[in-house]
């Protein structure tokens, strides 16, 4: 599946934005870090600081878990969305996941210009294979997802195994959010364990949350503007909960990828080694 780095422009006199799609490859080189943060939505001035923070990474690529915006059919709320990150996304590689306030998955397929007419797809990297689902839509067995999901996991490949969706399997329940809001432990979560996935990171409930069950380590960046949520019972499998604006920078290196949780005040929040074994 071809990649694509979507480039914006943001026409400050016109108020229109323009997405331009450039540098089409299978696999792009990796330079610095890969960033996951998610749960931008109405918290513009938080997401700006955020943004900044990120660019002075100098990240290989950047992945969105979801909810970019609170009404999805508000175009004034979109184009501050894509004015925010027009300085990240105009360098670097920006990969969306849908969230459940980001409106159907053909206006959000044309927002992003995603290629290959889904939701759900792939991105390479030299360190990193990343599949991005779209948890708003069926992942049942027999869904045309879940199939692709499965053929993708077939897949063998060198790296980390990664898989970003919005909603998560595992969570503490904080926000109104119970545990697996999409049932997706009884479709999906024997297939990531079986294929090898090492992380998989969501959204959904505002804050950063680190679980592990089966072997799989589960990371939940929801806290990229939107409003904190306090939890109200932590779930059996959560190691760190923390109520707190942030973003994820996943580091490989010679002993194993470095995974930190850096706050909006620049303090490492949570950090831990996946060895890829």
């Amino acid at each position: 599946m071809k990649m694509f780095r979507l480039t914006l422009f943001h026409l400050l006199f016109t108020g229109l934005i323009v997405l331009m799609l450039v540098s089409p490859s299978e696999t792009y080189g990796q330079d610095g870090p890969v960033i996951v943060y998610g749960d931008s939505r109405h918290g513009h001035e938080i997401h700006r600081d955020i943004v900044s923070m990120i660019m002075t990474e100098n990240p290989a690529a950047v992945f969105h878990t979801g909810d970019y915006v609170t009404t999805p059919d508000r175009g004034d709320q979109w184009d501050t969305f894509f004015g925010i990150i027009a300085s990240l996304s105009d360098t670097v590689p920006f990969h969306p996941a849908r969230g459940n306030h980001d409106g159907d998955g053909a206006s959000f397929i044309s927002r992003f210009s995603l290629p290959g007419g889904t939701s759900w797809y792939a991105v390479n990297l030299p360190d990193f294979r990343f599949l991005v689902l779209d948890s708003n839509t069926s992942l049942s067995p027999d869904s045309p997802q879940y199939q692709w999901l499965t053929d993708e996991l077939s897949i063998t490949d060198e790296g980390y195994l990664c898989v970003v969706l919005h909603h998560p399997i595992y969570n503490s329940t904080a926000g109104g959010h119970t545990e697996d809001e999409r049932g997706l432990i009884p479709t999906i979560e024997s297939l990531l364990v079986a294929s090898g996935v090492d992380l998989v990171f969501s959204g959904h409930v505002h804050a950063y949350e680190r679980l592990e069950k089966n072997g799989v380590t589960y990371v939940i960046s929801g806290g990229g503007g939107a409003g904190l949520y306090t939890p109200v019972e932590r779930s059996d499998f959560s190691l760190v909960y923390e109520m707190k604006h942030h973003y994820v920078r996943l580091s490989p290196g010679r002993d194993g990828l470095c995974v930190e949780a850096i706050a909006i005040d620049g303090s490492v929040i949570d950090s831990f080694i996946v060895n890829g074994d």
